[in-house]
């Protein structure tokens, strides 16, 4: 004679199986994507609960989004973090709202303005299995893929500036202590504090020479006269038109030149003796966070060291 209640229970099992539920043992079932126990006893009534319709809703929403997501329907700067789509441009969840907000859209445009990164296909990923891995799982996943050191963008520049943030997955400035968005390498403050950091080139003798050649003879231009008058007593500029630039250089009291010549415009502060510095020390103010930084010059004003919040003592 047939058990009514086997029957029961094969039919309920087959039902569970097709919902993805794993038996473990002594009666006992995982729904992994409610990832809780289940008794058999309580199969069915688990299957047509509210929760698990909602969890299964999300499980298959999660999946197709990883699909999308290999396939590259999505732009570059999109990625898909905790079954959501997350936007690496702002280090925001990709809501409607936010893609609607001004932030987001002025830095989509800059993003859409540069064709080696527009042209730049988002994260490959792997196939996905016949079922997604459980939000737990994922996450744990996500951690250890976040342990992998990413390559620099090559429009950031020098890659002695950055350090990768894991929990960002981000690359942070060393220079400005801020995160690295798209538009950071090209802001005013970041490229004043590249040009403070970057080692000047020497001139050669023969283009030095050409250069004093140029010193010696009088100037009626406008434009350099404009200039001397934005330098520090001792100091007069002459304009190179080869590289059409101004560069500088020291003359005595009768203005015969008495050093080389130098592309660095000299600092008023630190060579007219109206700072209250140390000697060869200049400082800058720093708008983002509102307050000086410091840096060592040698005598043509070129920086000679890495800059630091701490004033100098004498």
């Amino acid at each position: 004679m047939v058990d009514p209640w086997r029957e029961v229970l094969a039919t309920s099992f087959a039902r569970s199986r097709r919902e993805g539920l794993v038996e473990v043992g002594a009666g006992r079932w995982r729904c992994p994507m409610c990832e809780i126990p289940v008794d058999e006893a309580h199969l069915d009534s688990h299957i047509d609960s509210s929760r698990h319709l909602r969890a299964k809703r999300y499980y298959y929403d999660a999946r197709e989004l990883l699909e999308r997501h290999r396939r590259g329907e999505f732009p570059a700067f999109m990625d898909v973090r905790q079954n959501h789509l997350y936007c690496t441009l702002c280090s925001q969840y990709a809501t409607d709202e936010h893609l609607k907000s001004d932030k987001h859209l002025r830095k989509e445009n800059w993003f859409r303005s540069q064709p080696q990164l527009c042209d730049t296909p988002s994260r490959a990923l792997p196939p996905p299995a016949q079922m997604p891995a459980s939000p737990a799982w994922q996450a744990s996943s996500a951690l250890q893929a976040s342990q992998a050191l990413p390559v620099l963008p090559e429009h950031l520049g020098n890659p002695d500036y950055y350090e990768w943030r894991p929990d960002q997955w981000k690359f942070f400035c060393k220079l400005c202590q801020r995160f690295a968005d798209g538009s950071h390498a090209t802001c005013k403050k970041h490229l004043s504090r590249v040009d403070v950091m970057t080692p000047r080139v020497e001139l050669a003798p023969r283009k030095r020479q050409e250069m004093l050649s140029l010193t010696s003879t009088p100037h009626d231009d406008p434009d350099v006269a404009a200039e001397n008058l934005t330098l520090p007593d001792g100091w007069k500029s002459s304009f190179d038109p080869q590289y059409e630039q101004f560069y500088y250089y020291k003359v005595d009291a009768h203005d015969a030149v008495i050093g080389p010549p130098t592309w660095d415009k000299p600092e008023t502060s630190a060579i007219s003796g109206n700072s209250d510095l140390p000697g060869g020390w200049l400082k800058k103010f720093d708008e983002y966070y509102g307050r000086n930084y410091y840096y060592q010059v040698d005598e043509w004003s070129r920086p000679t060291g890495p800059t630091s919040w701490v004033r100098p003592t004498a």
